[in-house]
């Protein structure tokens, strides 16, 4: 039993996921929907020009990492490689800096085609959420009020590839007995308290925490007024379920007025609640901390840019590229919704999320602190979205 059981653990270290110096490219799913447009709608900007750039320089720098070589299937049969969506963002980056605002439009009809991302029906209508990176007040150590923790990743946690029954995707869990398990839910790790000793700080509130780990980051301020980045190490690899939608389907929140404000309101007024209702999602996030300024960090690897960068799935859209969304967003007077305005806009995808899932999903970062988590938290908007491709062989010129 004891040599079954080294060799059970030796295969189990055999198959952990081992990242490379070179990113892996996407596996684009051919069931995700988009279309080739024959007439492009009208490209204008309404965001900044430096939030922009910024943006597309994060993108190019993910590009020129690939493979230039490696083939990706887009857009249905469309296939194009690394080299030429690197040279597409490069030919757009060209025109950006070239042109005035009032000329760009007419030169990405010129050089670029474009595939419109369609829903599960075949619809042109896809569905624009937001998310934001929160503050939060915490401590390093455990004293009232902060008695709520977040923990670092687990030294117990296993990740491997291509593990039994689960697809392909990377199994997540733990050794017990030489065999390799499912990762403890939330519910466990919460109550029994499981992961005591790999405390990274404690926030006042378990919604803080529940929220936290929503968004996957965000800045922790210190009872001596220094700032923590809490940034997303890993996740107990269970699915996501939404609280949202358990509050809908009990009929205690109308799907129309679904919105994290409406939900943590719920959950502060209904404390006999809570416990039960958080503990829905199985999902579990750990974090690691550090003091560095830059914004929060995508699954793409780089910085996010607040109106620009956006979360969709990589398995339908390549990760770093180009896209122009149309849609609208929620407005405020003095704190309060008081309707929506356009967005037209180019934006890129940056990030990536389990609740993002097919072609008819997109999730907008919209920045951080209050401001943003207001806009985020009524974000819940229909949009289209137009993927830039390369045109023949402009894309290189």
């Amino acid at each position: 039993m004891v040599m079954k059981n080294k060799f059970l653990l030796l295969t189990a270290l055999i198959l952990v996921l081992i990242s490379g110096c070179r990113s892996r490219l996407p596996r684009l799913a051919g069931s995700c929907r988009m279309r080739v447009l024959k007439t492009v709608p009208d490209m204008v900007d309404d965001g900044s020009r430096a939030s922009l750039e910024a943006a597309l320089a994060n993108s190019i720098a993910y590009w020129r990492r690939q493979d230039g070589t490696a083939r990706l299937k887009i857009c249905g049969a469309e296939s194009e490689t690394a080299g030429d969506l690197l040279a597409s963002l490069l030919k757009f980056q060209k025109l950006f800096h070239s042109l005035p605002d009032i000329a760009l439009p007419d030169a990405v009809a010129a050089n670029f085609k474009v595939c419109q991302a369609r829903n599960s029906r075949g619809g042109g209508d896809i569905l624009v959420t937001g998310y934001y990176q929160p503050v939060f007040h915490g401590s390093l150590i455990k004293q009232p009020p902060f008695i709520y923790p977040i923990y670092g990743l687990p030294p117990d946690l296993v990740k491997a590839r291509h593990y039994g029954a689960a697809g392909g995707r990377p199994f997540v869990g733990r050794l017990e007995d030489g065999r390799l398990l499912p990762y403890w839910r939330r519910a466990a790790i919460e109550d029994k308290q499981l992961l005591a000793g790999d405390e990274l700080l404690y926030l006042r509130d378990p919604v803080d925490v529940f929220v936290l780990q929503v968004q996957g980051s965000g800045l922790i301020r210190l009872p001596d007024g220094r700032l923590l980045r809490a940034r997303y190490a890993g996740s107990n690899g269970r699915d996501y379920k939404s609280i949202g939608r358990l509050l809908v389907d009990e009929g205690k929140i109308p799907l129309k007025a679904v919105s994290m404000e409406a939900i943590r309101a719920y959950l502060t007024s209904h404390l006999d609640e809570r416990r039960r209702i958080l503990h829905y999602n199985d999902r579990y996030i750990f974090f690691r901390l550090d003091d560095t300024a830059a914004g929060p960090v995508g699954s793409m690897g780089k910085a996010l840019t607040a109106g620009r960068s956006a979360a969709l799935d990589p398995r339908c859209f390549p990760m770093g590229g180009l896209y122009y969304l149309e849609t609208t967003v929620p407005e405020f007077a003095h704190g309060r919704l008081c309707g929506r305005r356009p967005l037209r806009r180019f934006v890129l995808q940056q990030d990536s999320g389990v609740a993002i899932r097919g072609s008819g999903r997109l999730d907008l970062f919209m920045g951080t602190g209050a401001g943003a988590a207001a806009m985020a938290g009524h974000m819940k908007e229909a949009g289209r979205l137009y993927l830039l491709m390369p045109k023949g062989g402009n894309a290189r010129k």
